[in-house]
Order: structure tokens, then C-alpha cells, then sequence
């Protein structure tokens, strides 16, 4: 077996264990009565947290590999004619923040110019699917480079996804790296 087949199946093995999770403890909803998300809640559970830790470890230790890859198939499908790849843990959050299940957020994928799906718009003002480096180095003095990001902030396969912004182990609402007085979260990827 090889490394890349060992991370495919550990990746496709943990996501098992979540979806069991959901279905065994029956979760009719994505979030609790406090506004907390369930993902996060499910990971307050014994052994949930470490194996999301490693999951996270694992990722960040692929983005200073040689390969800068995850070693996990990401979900891909087509959107106005292109092909999307989303990374397995923004896809879960976009399964359960649909609009239907939790709070509906406002999406946009890459290269969807300032226009948004209506597909349960979840992705919000920033381009999910989108290769960081790449932009930053399209848009010298707009966004920081990537070496110099919040140590927070994961970019799987160097593409921004939910985990970008948002840590689901914060227990604060809305689980985001930094806070957003001051525009600490824009400035974390932007230059004033």
C-alpha cells in the first residue's frame, strides 16, 4: 500500500466514522439550540477530537511536502460548466449549511466573478476551490503571501475551503480563526 492509498483510506475512513456518528445519534439538525454547529459539537466526543486533530495535522503537514497535496480525494462537480473540487471537510459543512439543515451562507466558487450559485448559496464572498498561491501571486500587494498566513488558517491543497476561516474545535460562535474586530479576518488574508 502506498502512502497516498493509505491516506485515501484513512480519509475515507474517518468520514465513515462521522457519518456513523450522525446516524447513530440522530441529529435532525446541523446546529444545536445555542447556535453552535453540530460538527463541532460531534467532535467534543471521545476520540473525535484526536482524530480530526490528526486529519488536520496531516493537512497542514502535506502543504510543506515537496507534493503539496493531502493525499485524500477531493468531490468534485460541475458548476456553470466547470468542474469544482471542494476538499472532504468543506463538502460535509456545505452538506449540512444548505440553508435547509443549518444557516444558509452565501457562496461563490472560483472564478464565479461577484456572482453567487443558487444552489443553497453556502460559500460566501470568497472563492472556495480556489488555488491561494496562485491568486496572490496574480494579485501582487492585494494578498499576503502565502508563508505568511495565520498559522490557523488551512489550505487544503493549497485551495481556500472552509477551514480557511472557520476552526470547528473554537468554541466561539461562528468558530472563526481570528476574530473580526478591526477586520482581523480580512487583514489575515488581504493587505489594506
Amino acid at each position: 500500500m502506498t502512502i497516498t492509498s493509505a491516506f485515501q483510506a484513512a480519509g475515507r475512513f474517518t468520514a465513515a466514522i462521522l457519518c456513523t456518528l450522525t446516524c447513530l445519534t440522530e441529529i435532525s439538525t446541523a446546529h444545536a439550540d445555542d447556535g453552535r454547529c453540530t460538527y463541532s459539537t460531534q467532535l467534543a466526543l471521545p476520540g473525535q477530537r484526536d482524530i480530526y486533530s490528526a486529519q488536520i495535522k496531516r493537512i497542514k503537514d502535506a502543504a510543506i511536502s515537496a507534493y503539496d497535496e493531502m493525499g485524500s480525494e477531493s468531490i468534485a462537480f460541475m458548476y456553470k460548466g466547470e468542474r469544482i473540487e471542494l476538499d472532504p471537510i468543506s463538502f460535509d459543512c456545505i452538506t449540512c449549511h444548505d440553508g435547509i439543515s443549518a444557516t444558509l451562507h452565501d457562496i461563490r466558487f472560483k472564478n464565479d466573478t461577484g456572482r453567487t450559485n443558487n444552489i443553497q448559496m453556502v460559500m460566501g464572498p470568497h472563492p472556495i476551490g480556489m488555488h491561494y498561491g496562485s491568486a496572490s501571486y496574480a494579485k501582487p500587494g492585494s494578498l499576503r503571501d502565502q508563508v505568511s498566513l495565520n498559522n490557523d488558517m488551512v489550505l487544503v491543497n493549497g485551495r481556500v475551503g472552509c477551514l480557511s476561516c472557520h476552526n470547528p474545535l473554537n468554541p466561539e460562535q461562528k468558530h472563526l480563526i481570528v476574530g473580526l474586530d478591526q477586520s482581523q479576518l480580512c487583514l489575515a488574508c488581504h493587505v489594506r
